[in-house]
């Protein structure tokens, strides 16, 4: 089972041939699992173990976590942020790890698996449909942010709600001022 907070279905159950899981992501491209409900790790790794986040900007790092799905048999882990690769991780077991995509361009903020493809945040939000390898661009949203401000994306989620829907926030760092756009169509286009 993967219990990703705002994506992928945390009720559902472990696969028959499946063992139940618990997996968290965090800074320095750290990934780590726990099969008794987080009282024990037995799979933990990350970039670099001796790192600190002490004396370095660790949120807009390329370790930086940034997301955490669960979708169509897949564990997907993103990290990078600001003028940083973009690098997505998958996974089928939560413990053999993969690096499908690692390049500049764009920053996820955060990831959700939505029914059949793999939608990433952005200021232009992207999806997948090969798991993560690969990105189309969808339109530009209908953001309502105040005049000059850039609507830089922070959390995109997904909810099975009337045939689907994906949630966009865009919001200013410190808090002045946020919008959200929804997507009903599968990430193509987005309404204020």
């Amino acid at each position: 089972r993967a219990d990703t907070g705002t994506s992928g279905d945390p009720d559902a159950a472990a696969p028959a041939d499946g063992v139940p899981m618990f997996v968290a992501i965090g800074k320095f491209g750290r990934i780590t699992t726990s099969c008794d409900d987080g009282h024990t790790w037995t799979f933990d790794r990350s970039d670099d173990d001796s790192a600190s986040c002490e004396g370095i900007d660790c949120d807009h790092h390329p370790g930086s976590s940034t997301g955490l799905a669960w979708g169509d048999g897949w564990f997907f882990a993103s990290f990078g942020w600001g003028d940083n690769p973009t690098r997505l991780m998958r996974s089928r077991d939560g413990t053999s790890w993969e690096t499908v995509y690692d390049m500049r361009g764009f920053s996820f903020a955060g990831i959700a698996w939505a029914g059949d493809r793999l939608v990433a945040g952005d200021v232009t939000p992207r999806y997948s449909l090969d798991h993560g390898v690969s990105y189309m661009a969808a339109e530009w949203p209908d953001y309502h942010v105040p005049e000059g401000a850039w609507p830089n994306s922070r959390t995109i989620g997904y909810a099975p709600y009337a045939g689907g829907r994906i949630a966009l926030v865009a919001a200013e760092g410190g808090g002045a001022w946020s919008d959200t756009v929804v997507s009903s169509d599968q990430g193509l286009t987005y309404q204020h």
